[in-house]
């Protein structure tokens, strides 16, 4: 017989008066045994209050966990500049970033099912945050500027439709994987694009489209495979997960 913690089923000396672990009061007249713990009194235990939480308010924790993250960010990389260059320069684009990435945190988690303005709203920040960068380093010229938009729009396309695609996928096999490797194909096409239009003022596409001819063999191959292995494609029973 040993002394055990009521509260959170840790081994105690006989002399202890406090639990070493959660700090709760001991009753020494508690003696049992550690295989007598019940299994779920254990788990009960372990849950936490974060779990005891509705979705919408875990939600909002991680948000302000996220903001206060980006926040820490923006404000170091704020003085670093502030300190060396005695104004803000490259820090805006910092600021800029943070102000993005914590739009698109928000979308995520609060509109979720409404893809139209998760889409809308992304977009629209992302392609300000690009131009905000184009206008910092002195560039203005016209075929920029309209092509950030058009390059950004096509990106944005491409992944939202590999997701609705996944998502109306019956099954999910070596073809999830095939129409991955096709949609990254297309991002380089959107990539380089970008850049060529960015350097050259002109689209001037290159390693983009080796990239995309072999992204294009290799789903072929996969789709080959998926559709010999029908019965199999499932990638959790493929790969035994």
């Amino acid at each position: 017989l040993m002394i055990i913690c009521p509260f959170c089923g840790v081994e105690l000396q006989d002399n202890a008066n406090y639990c070493s672990l959660c700090g709760e009061p001991v009753s020494k007249d508690i003696q049992i045994k550690p295989d007598h713990l019940s299994l779920e009194s254990r788990r009960e235990r372990e849950q936490t209050k974060y779990k005891n939480l509705s979705r919408w308010q875990q939600r909002k924790i991680f948000l302000e966990i996220a903001a206060l993250i980006l926040c820490s960010g923006v404000l170091i990389t704020t003085t670093i500049n502030l300190l060396h260059d005695r104004a803000l320069t490259w820090s805006v684009i910092v600021m800029a970033a943070a102000l993005v990435l914590f739009i698109n945190f928000s979308l995520i988690l609060f509109y979720y099912r409404k893809r139209t303005r998760i889409f809308l709203l992304s977009y629209l920040s992302s392609v300000a945050f690009i131009l905000l960068i184009h206008y910092s380093s002195g560039h203005s010229h016209p075929i920029i500027q309209w092509s950030i938009p058009i390059v950004f729009l096509a990106a944005y396309l491409i992944v939202f439709g590999l997701i609705a695609l996944i998502r109306k996928m019956k099954q999910k096999g070596l073809n999830l994987i095939a129409f991955s490797i096709i949609a990254g194909g297309l991002l380089c096409l959107c990539i380089e694009a970008g850049i060529s239009l960015y350097t050259f003022n002109r689209i001037d596409l290159n390693w983009s489209l080796i990239a995309l001819t072999a992204a294009i063999f290799i789903s072929a191959l996969l789709f080959y495979l998926h559709g010999r292995l029908k019965k199999l494609s499932d990638l959790k029973r493929f790969f035994h997960i």
